[in-house]
């Protein structure tokens, strides 16, 4: 697993990276037949990719289709189609969204992130203080003394044994992603209460939109705005918190409700795709991490209801990009869409997943 999760981190490919064996999903959500998956698109020859022609529709659909994914089917129902049971949870948590949850019901950085991301973030941020801050967190110190003894920074025949010693070694701008990533993992992800999948894909495409996001900054896709890799990181793996959060309004508004029977996704899926965006920004501003980062995922819903992704900022831009790479890559993971209509939909932005290697390593169980 950590291998894995430093290949992440870092944008290594793996040599050979198998493909997963597939996961039974509840039977209750049919899924639809998967489209015949062709073989992986290599790496372009050095003389540059082939023409791919751009395909707006398929880009439209393309960040649906992860909804679809997400929920083991493409059925959809309108508000006023929903079951009485339903609709009364619907209503309930629509309320509480509109009318704003109270900042003490947000889900909470962990405290341990917060500081540490404002010492590292900090010019004249001291050695000393990071060092003391990760020895706060015991699993946190663990995870970076494995990972500073790992092939891929571990030299000498000796182990590294304190983390003093592992800082050095592994550096601050790849302890910025490290602590970011172990830290955040328990946060987006959730026990699958009603979908099987649900937390695990969700966890894999925040994953999957930071690297991009990091690897398009690195690139400079800020189009003349300097954009920072790390920040454009957080803002790809924190745009689905809000998600995480109504997921869990839902599922408790259901169990006060004594339903009998559990909720079917239309209920997740119409509050999500409305409002998860806007509470993903509220939580993170709430979190104190600037305006930079909560703007650009709350223009992710004004490019949801229609409005051109040319239309907002830099950053937003890349953020939608990073998405569009993240979701391609997990669409192709999962045999849902031929190669040629992903390439189509990435190619309206001048993208191809090629630009991004590292996503070869979203492996499922990661």
């Amino acid at each position: 697993m950590w291998k894995r999760l430093l290949d992440w981190l870092l944008g290594r490919r793996p040599a050979a990276p198998a493909r997963p064996a597939p996961v039974a999903r509840p039977a209750a959500a049919a899924r639809p037949a998967p489209a015949p998956a062709t073989a992986a698109a290599a790496e372009p020859p050095a003389a540059g990719p082939a023409f791919v022609e751009a395909n707006p529709e398929a880009e439209r659909r393309l960040l649906p289709a992860f909804d679809t994914l997400l929920f083991g089917s493409d059925e959809r129902l309108p508000a006023e189609a929903l079951n009485p049971v339903e609709r009364q949870v619907y209503a309930q948590v629509e309320a509480q969204l509109k009318a704003g949850l109270a900042p003490d019901s947000l889900p909470k950085l962990p405290m341990t992130v917060g500081l540490l991301l404002r010492e590292l973030q900090d010019p004249l941020g001291s050695q000393r203080r990071i060092e003391d801050l990760v020895r706060r967190d015991p699993a946190l110190a663990g995870d970076v003394l494995r990972i500073a003894n790992s092939p891929a920074y571990r030299t000498g025949e000796q182990p590294i044994s304190s983390i003093e010693s592992a800082l050095r070694l592994i550096g601050q701008e790849a302890l910025k992603s490290i602590v970011t990533a172990v830290l955040m993992r328990p946060m987006i992800q959730i026990r699958p209460i009603y979908f099987l999948m649900f937390g695990s894909l969700l966890w894999d495409q925040a994953m999957g939109s930071a690297l991009a996001a990091r690897r398009l900054a690195q690139a400079g896709a800020g189009e003349g705005e300097a954009i920072d890799p790390f920040v454009a990181y957080f803002a790809g793996l924190t745009h689905s918190v809000g998600r995480i959060a109504i997921f869990h309004l839902v599922a408790d508004t259901f169990a006060a409700c004594g339903a009998p029977l559990p909720p079917r996704p239309h209920v997740f899926r119409l509050l999500m795709e409305q409002y998860g965006s806007i509470l993903s920004a509220t939580i993170v501003r709430h979190w104190g991490v600037g305006m930079q980062v909560p703007v650009a995922i709350h223009d992710q819903s004004r490019i949801a209801k229609g409005e051109s992704p040319a239309a907002l900022m830099p950053f937003s831009r890349l953020l939608y990009r990073a998405r569009l790479l993240a979701v391609a890559s997990l669409l192709r993971r999962e045999a849902q869409w031929e190669e040629e209509h992903l390439a189509g939909a990435l190619a309206v932005h001048g993208l191809a997943l090629w630009q991004c290697p590292e996503l070869t390593g979203l492996a499922r169980g990661s």
